[in-house]
């Protein structure tokens, strides 16, 4: 990526978050408008620390609340996005049955088959 540019940046929690946990991992992709492409993949371990007690501790229960339902609803997107691309694989395989995989249908093999 040269300046200027415009990205966007986009996090996912890797793993469920438990009332135990004492950091976030989160999974993020960085994207280039300019290139329209993926210019970075990087993950970030977030601890979660008590600056009071000046020690690591586990998410307050309203942010485990709010996490677990994000958990939630990534693995929701995960199951339609799957789904749909599984859909659109049978759709360009029925098309490819359809057009080239029947039996009255001739590779045409350009000027290779004309005796050149």
């Amino acid at each position: 990526m040269t300046a200027p540019d415009t990205i966007s940046v986009y996090h996912k929690l890797s793993i469920p978050p438990e009332a135990t946990h004492t950091s976030l991992i989160l999974d993020c992709v960085i994207f280039s408008h300019g290139h329209r492409r993926v210019a970075a993949r990087t993950f970030e371990d977030i601890a979660i620390y008590d600056y009071r007690e000046a020690k690591k501790t586990v998410l307050p229960g309203f942010m485990l609340d709010v996490l677990r339902d994000t958990w939630q609803r990534q693995q929701k997107q995960a199951d339609w996005a799957r789904s749909r691309i599984w859909g659109l694989l049978k759709e360009v395989e029925t098309l490819e049955k359809e057009t080239w995989d029947r039996e009255d249908a001739v590779e045409d093999l350009g000027g290779a088959g004309k005796g050149m």
